[in-house]
């Protein structure tokens, strides 16, 4: 969908993911513990004094950012979920989406500043994605 944005808000992810990495579930996450290994931290180090972490849970954010946005790039490129995602927004409203296009998805977490990345396919350029 020419000119369909997607937005990527670094800020909201790092709260996100710190809520999910702070959950006291996710301590025996094997693939978490994987992840969290590959970029020089572990959990319970992180937990204990994210000050003194900072510089590894910002190259973390910054490794699942662009998971993130390639996650999101792929949905809004699959043909199959063309249909799906207006019925599924619908349920959602939004307010200012009651008419016009919107954005191709709830805007997602990137950098302070909001980068967002276009979207190119051969669909119109306004599909109802309220």
């Amino acid at each position: 969908m020419p000119g369909t944005l997607i937005y990527a808000r670094r800020q909201a992810l790092a709260f996100y993911l710190w809520d999910h990495l702070s959950d006291p579930i996710q301590q025996g996450n094997a693939y978490l513990q994987l992840a969290l290994k590959s970029y020089q931290i572990t959990l319970k180090d992180l937990l204990a004094d994210p000050e003194a972490h900072q510089e590894q849970f910002n190259a973390f954010l910054a490794g699942e950012l662009e998971a993130v946005i390639r996650h999101e790039m792929g949905e809004a490129l699959e043909p199959s979920l063309q249909d799906a995602f207006p019925a599924v927004l619908q349920r959602f409203p939004r307010p200012g989406w009651s008419s016009g296009c919107a954005p191709s998805k709830t805007p997602w977490p990137m950098s302070t500043s909001g980068a967002a990345w276009p979207i190119s396919s051969p669909e119109s350029a306004c599909r109802p994605w309220r």
